[in-house]
Parts: structure tokens; sequence; C-alpha cells
């Protein structure tokens, strides 16, 4: 289900992409050079600020935007030295972004397009699990693939691994796991901004991703307050 635009989310969506985009002009003004890869990172932005925003608005071409974002995003951070993260994108967000644009067209078909969430005791168990694979992966990219700053590449690959999965299940818990992701974003390229100008427009985009993810959790929250009302509408009736 597509919710109909507000004035304020379309005011949101046009600020946030200027915001990226005018990073972008700032880099270059600065560095006065374009390379194959600021040109990837540029696009990789301002196609995930779209995407995400899109996600929020439950509009299913949100994947379309993201399996372009992810695909040049990967290519972006490789060259930073960020394995997991250049993995992770390649090999499981590319392939969940096709798995949930068609299941949400299967959803959208079938009139099952409620936004869910876990019990409490889901929640406590998937917590579990998810900070024994982040262990498990920091030692991997820092033992055997050599990578850098691997806990909080770590943390953000195992977030967004987990959030993208639960996105395709339209499960609310997953925003949690966003607004963790994209604040390691931020932390992950806060320094590099300052060391780097090239890297500015990825930090724009993770401080875009954090502020949308807590306006993503709020709207999703009120659907399922929504539809239970409806629910117990019915029953009464």
């Amino acid at each position: 289900m597509v919710n109909k635009w507000k004035k304020g989310e379309i005011a949101w969506l046009i600020f946030a992409f200027l915001v990226v985009l005018a990073t972008i002009v700032y880099k270059h003004i600065i560095v006065k050079e374009i390379g194959f890869y600021s040109i990837v990172s540029d696009v990789s932005a301002l196609l995930g600020v779209i995407y995400v925003i899109l996600i929020a608005k439950q509009d299913r071409k949100a994947y379309l935007f993201g399996m372009g974002n992810v695909f040049l995003y990967a290519l972006a951070v490789n060259k930073k030295g960020l394995y997991i993260s250049t993995l992770y994108n390649l090999l499981y967000s590319l392939p969940i972004l096709i798995y949930g644009y068609i299941h949400w067209g299967k959803l959208e078909k079938n009139n099952n397009a409620a936004v869910k969430e876990f019990s409490l005791r889901e929640r406590i168990l998937g917590i579990l699990l998810m900070i024994a694979t982040t262990i498990g992966f920091a030692v991997f990219s820092k033992q055997i693939l050599g990578g850098t700053n691997v806990l909080a590449d770590s943390v953000v690959s195992v977030c967004v691994c987990v959030a993208m999965f639960l996105m395709t299940q339209k499960y609310v818990e997953q925003w949690m796991l966003f607004i963790i992701s994209n604040f390691m974003g931020i932390i992950l390229f806060l320094p590099k901004s300052f060391e780097d100008i090239y890297n500015i427009d990825l930090f724009a985009m993770w401080t875009i991703y954090f502020i949308n993810s807590i306006y993503g959790y709020v709207i999703w929250k009120k659907a399922i307050v929504k539809e239970e009302n409806i629910v117990a509408g019915d029953e009464r009736e």
C-alpha cells in the first residue's frame, strides 16, 4: 500500500535530496577533480536518499532506487577498505532488494500489506543472535581480510542485513536496527570526512538515513495502531 504524500513529506524528500546534492557540489568545488569512484559515491548517495524515504512511505518503487544504491555503494566502500560492507551489499543486499520488490508486489496483490511487529521474546532472541554474528564478522574482517574500523563496519553490516530482511516482511523492528546502523554509519564517516573531502557525501547520506529511520519508525508504528483500531472496530461490529 502506498500512502498519499503530505506536503511535509514531499518537503522532507526534497530537502534531504538537496542536502546530499549540496555536499556533492561542495566536494567537487573544493577538490576540483572528478574521478570514477567519486561519481559512483555521488550517485549512490542520491539514490539512497530517495530509496529510504520511499520505503518509509511503503512505496514499492523504493526497491528500484535501492538496487542502484547498494551496487554503487559497494564499489565506493570497497575502495575505502570496508570489505564486510562490500560483501554484504553485493551478495546480500542486492538480492534481498530484488526479492523485496517481488514480495511486496505479491503482498499488495493479495491485499496483505499490513505492518507487523515481533513479541518481546522474539526481540530478545534476535538481539543475542545479532551480537554473536557481529563479533564473528569483526574477527573475520580483521584477521582474514585485514579490514579497517571492523567493529563499526560489522555492526552496520549485521544490522542492515537483518533490517533489510525484516523490511521485505514489513516488520516495524527494521527501523530500530536502521537507527542503530545509520548512527554507526555517521560515526564511521564523520572522521573520514575530515580526513578526505571525498567522504562528505556519504557522511551526509548516513545522516539523512538516521533522521529518516526515526521518521520511518514513527509512521510505521502509527500504521500498526491504525490497523489494530480497524480490526477492533470490525470485531465490535
